[in-house]
């Protein structure tokens, strides 16, 4: 044994005590490079003892899933650019450890995520995890490394190559990342997490009738059958004349009763078979096939000797190719005979739309669903680099509406039901509303969330999504995030951004509900990424920017705002981030928005002390008693308005640095200008106690001992 092995073997024995189970096994002798798996190696227990049983040109593996996941990049497909785009994005996550591979690709020892094993969730990327506990078919969907010192053989020269490690892991700062249950808090994996989660939730949302396929395809104009091609031609069906050709098999299927299950399942997968792969992936033809056979009495354990991957899904992958097949093609105009122009068509639509001048004033106000922030029947784009917290102020924004509270000190008229879509997959989004519970109550059952993506591409989900929002009543709908709810659009492209927005005016128009839309900015942060039509065409647009590059919860965020079509853009809005205990697994970070939400004064920041008492009791008795910041006003100008008085913003500035330790407008801790606005003009109205000369204010004493019977201690000018 070598020093480098010996070494290796050490490695392993430390990963095997810290959580990461490690197996062994023989090599093959007819197979150089290659070995021979134990049997039931994904649920091996994590004990070191197991290297006791090394030998010479074994190999040795460890399972993800537990303690640790393992990120392999392969560079021959694509690994180093992906590798990139993530870190460009701030999405790669922290690395425990690294290794060499033989084929020039690397091993990073990452967090352990739970989510399972995910190959190719990008180019020459895949993640090799696992869940801790068996799913309801009893599997974990643990995935493995290769550790030094096996010996593998290279793609790239044929010649056998030791994996190495580059960087030995750091087992105690992974442990640092591990809550006393367990679980993970490292936040850094999240971005490898959502892109798996994202290409999932694409996945599993295929089918949930039997043509609800991913991608959208040009649907051709109509016509005749065309089944009267040239000879020898391929025969050309549009996308609707081929789900009728096999809607009859479907049905028959999902009908069929014991003992005619499989002759059923078969003329559904031939007739299904002619439109693979043009009209539909085999992927996605077997999904439509596997979901009508889930409605029957058909059981993949028994009793009977065929399974569905034998009889239906090998026919459609080419495992067991159909003989002598015809095979469809997507019907273009060349197969379609011509059709004669029909002429202009007046529909009226633009007239009856028409108002003279005197009806103008007839067109209804904005009504706000969030005063200054967010207007009913709306569009509004939230983007922001990833690790600004988009999903954090979505979130806050959403319990807000539900529960009619304020919002970052901005006064929710009523509370709506509301839709919050998550197209990225709900990972972690229950943390989130439970945190924001804990601090400010109950959030009603009119906030309803959907767990999958809602695809604004798709006219099927559309129309879903409108019945849903007619159902409930919803006046909000957050597409979260907006990349992820428009697969197969080009967002760099206007042309196909142009139509997600007219799908949301169309939902807009029929419903008369608002669009939320979280996505990324550009590489530069300073806009919404992609086209610039996504931020044209939509009536609100924020923008959260982040100091720095670190990511990390003290990190300040600012929220600006960008764009708005009816009133005065709001000053920035800054974001800061704490965390609140026992709200599912050890700490949830929960935004500043939740902190504001129940329209409470923000507290000093920590380590700061209020520079003088609270407002006097006599305060109380012109306002109601937590009226704070009108107490504010009566206590400043009582205590230095005398006989000059002051102004408003002279006002304003004392209240900012007395009560808030702050210059106006100065940092995360500065007056809450609309808030003061309104208090002011709330003392205002309570002209008998004030004394109003020009644009000053004061308080005269007087007055004061008229209403009440104990006087306030004035100081003097």
């Amino acid at each position: 044994m070598t020093p480098e092995e010996a070494r290796a073997l050490d490695i392993a024995r430390e990963m095997a005590r810290a959580g990461i189970p490690i197996f062994v096994c023989p090599p093959n002798p007819y197979k150089p490079g290659k070995y021979f798996f134990k049997a039931g190696w994904p649920n091996v227990p994590a004990d070191p003892a197991v290297l006791d049983e090394w030998q010479e040109g074994w190999g040795v593996g460890a399972v993800g899933g537990l303690t640790a996941d393992f990120l392999d990049m392969d560079p021959r497909s694509g690994g180093i650019e992906s590798r990139e785009v993530l870190k460009n994005a701030g999405e790669w996550p922290l690395s425990f450890g690294q290794q060499s591979t033989p084929s020039g690709g690397t091993h990073d020892v990452i967090s352990a995520s739970g989510i399972g094993k995910e190959t190719g969730f990008m180019p020459g990327l895949d993640l090799q995890g696992g869940m801790p506990v068996p799913d309801a078919e009893g599997d974990t969907h643990r995935g493995f490394v290769w550790l030094a010192p096996t010996v593998g053989v290279s793609k790239e020269t044929g010649e056998l190559v030791p994996y190495r490690w580059v960087h030995e892991p750091d087992l105690s700062a992974l442990d640092e990342w591990r809550a006393s249950d367990g679980s993970c808090t490292d936040e850094s994996v999240r971005g490898v997490t959502d892109r798996v989660l994202s290409k999932r939730t694409t996945r599993v949302a295929r089918a949930p009738d039997a043509f609800d396929v991913a991608s959208e395809r040009a649907e051709g104009d109509g016509g005749s059958s065309l089944f009267g091609a040239p000879a020898g031609a391929a025969r050309a069906f549009t996308m609707e004349q081929a789900k009728e050709f096999v809607r009859p098999h479907l049905d028959a299927l999902r009908e069929a009763k014991p003992g005619n299950i499989n002759e059923m399942g078969m003329r559904a997968t031939l007739a299904i078979e002619h439109f693979v792969p043009a009209f539909w992936s085999p992927a996605e033809a077997g999904a439509i096939i596997l979901d009508n056979l889930s409605h029957t009495a058909y059981d993949k354990n028994g009793p009977s000797d065929w399974t569905a991957d034998q009889q239906f899904i090998q026919r459609l992958d080419g495992r067991r190719p159909v003989k002598n097949s015809w095979k469809a093609q997507l019907a273009t105009v060349s197969f379609l005979a011509p059709a004669p122009d029909p002429g202009p068509i007046v529909t009226g639509r633009l007239r009856k739309a028409m108002l003279k001048r005197s009806q103008i004033h007839e067109l209804p106000k904005p009504e706000p669903l969030i005063e200054h922030v967010l207007f009913r029947e709306s569009i509004a784009v939230l983007s922001g680099k990833f690790g600004t917290y988009k999903s954090f102020v979505a979130v806050g924004m959403a319990c807000s509406l539900a529960s009619g509270r304020p919002w970052m000190g901005y006064n929710v008229p009523e509370a709506v039901p509301v839709i919050y879509a998550a197209a990225e997959g709900a990972y972690g989004l229950r943390m989130r509303i439970d945190a924001w519970e804990k601090r400010y109550g109950e959030v009603p059952d009119d906030f309803y969330l959907i767990p999958i993506s809602a695809r604004i591409t798709n006219r099927d989900d559309m129309a879903e999504l409108g019945e849903l929002v007619g159902e409930t009543g919803a006046k909000l709908v957050v597409f979260d995030t907006l990349h992820a709810s428009t697969p197969g659009a080009d967002e760099d492209k206007a042309s196909d951004m142009g139509p997600v927005v007219d799908a949301l005016r169309m939902l807009r128009e029929k419903y008369g509900v608002a669009a939320l839309l979280p996505h990324h900015t550009g590489h530069e942060g300073k806009r919404a990424r992609g086209s610039s039509s996504i931020e044209d065409d939509a009536d609100v647009s924020f923008v959260i920017d982040l100091a720095g590059e670190d990511r990390g919860p003290e990190t300040q965020r600012v929220m600006k705002h960008r764009k708005t079509k009816d009133e005065a853009l709001l000053p920035p809005m800054p974001l800061k981030l704490e965390l609140v205990e026992g709200t599912g697994s050890g700490y949830v970070r929960i935004a500043d928005a939740f902190e504001q939400a129940a329209g409470e004064e923000r507290a000093p920041d920590i380590g700061q002390e209020k520079t003088i008492q609270e407002p006097q009791e006599w305060t109380k008795g012109f306002t109601h008693p937590s009226a704070e910041m009108q107490r504010r006003i009566l206590q400043t100008l009582a205590d230095v308005g005398g006989t000059l008085g002051r102004t408003e913003s002279q006002v304003q500035g004392l209240i900012a640095e007395r009560w808030h330790n702050r210059k106006v407008g100065r940092g995360p801790g500065q007056l809450n200008r609309q808030a003061y606005q309104k208090a002011w003009a709330a003392v205002v109205e309570m002209g008998c106690v004030l004394r109003i000369e020009g644009q000053r204010y004061g308080i005269d004493p007087l007055s004061i001992l008229g209403e009440k019977n104990t006087p306030p201690q004035l100081a003097s000018d």
